[in-house]
């Protein structure tokens, strides 16, 4: 057993995680690509927030119990909390002067830790 199965999903990853975990990296490199600067350190604090969080974090009771709770509210319920904080999320962008680059940074770093996270579990 390594170290990294304390914290990683049950077997291998899927089609579909490996699906997932391509497009959220293709999504971080492109947003990378096309804004005309990068906020690196909201990039950094996305990529270890979202690290921590699919990772290492993943094992705490904490999480059990929030992951316990978002599989028990439902199909429904879990798209209307996640569409909740995108509501949030773009409702920032909209009231708050210049959040936006700042909360696109930290979302593709987010988005490349958790494509790196897929392909670390499919390497091992």
């Amino acid at each position: 057993m390594s170290r990294w199965s304390v914290w990683s999903p049950d077997g291998h990853p899927t089609r579909l995680d490996l699906a997932f975990g391509v497009i959220a990296g293709a999504t971080a490199v492109v947003s990378l690509l096309t804004v005309a600067s990068t906020h690196w350190l909201w990039f950094l604090a996305g990529v270890l927030v979202f690290g921590l969080a699919v990772g290492p974090a993943s094992a705490t009771g904490v999480a059990e119990r929030v992951g316990t709770w978002f599989r028990g509210i439902g199909v429904v319920g879990r798209a209307l909390v996640i569409a909740s904080v995108v509501a949030v999320a773009w409702g920032s962008v909209q009231l708050v002067p210049g959040i936006g680059a700042p909360l696109t940074a930290f979302g593709s770093g987010g988005l490349l830790a958790v494509a790196v996270v897929v392909g670390i579990e499919y390497l091992r």
